[in-house]
């Protein structure tokens, strides 16, 4: 008796060969019974094409914040234009990493475009980009 391979589905008493081939958006680890077993849904930051037996990380550059991706252009691309610019630096990634920019005091809302001076009441110190 041979466990059924990674990437395929033995669901039937009695295989003589391995199964299906897993269904893409899903992966199969060895000793798959079905081919949509619960939790097998290809995870965030990944892609499973079809007969995937371990999820494939996203690439460097790209991110995947849901699940059932089946081919790697389902991942997205990070946008370094963005304001804040993102960054995918390493692979599988859920979501983009942003850059935020530092505020001197006296100062909130910093982006690339400037930034706005602290209303009279308030005060803002250092680095506090978030509170106007």
């Amino acid at each position: 008796m041979l466990p059924c391979p990674p990437g395929n589905a033995c669901p039937e008493t009695g295989n003589q060969v391995p199964g299906a081939q897993c269904t893409a958006g899903f992966y199969c680890p060895g000793q798959s019974i079905g081919i949509a077993e619960a939790g097998s849904e290809c995870p965030v930051g990944h892609f499973c094409p079809l007969g995937t037996g371990t999820p494939i990380p996203c690439f460097l550059g790209t991110y995947r914040s849901t699940t059932g991706a089946t081919v790697d252009t389902e991942c997205d691309p990070c946008d370094p234009a963005a304001d804040p610019p993102e960054t995918c630096e390493s692979r599988g990634l859920v979501n983009p990493v942003t850059t935020s920019y530092r505020c001197d005091a006296g100062y909130h809302t910093c982006t690339s475009a400037g930034r706005t001076e602290c209303d009279p009441g308030t005060y803002c110190p250092a680095d506090d980009s978030t509170n106007p």
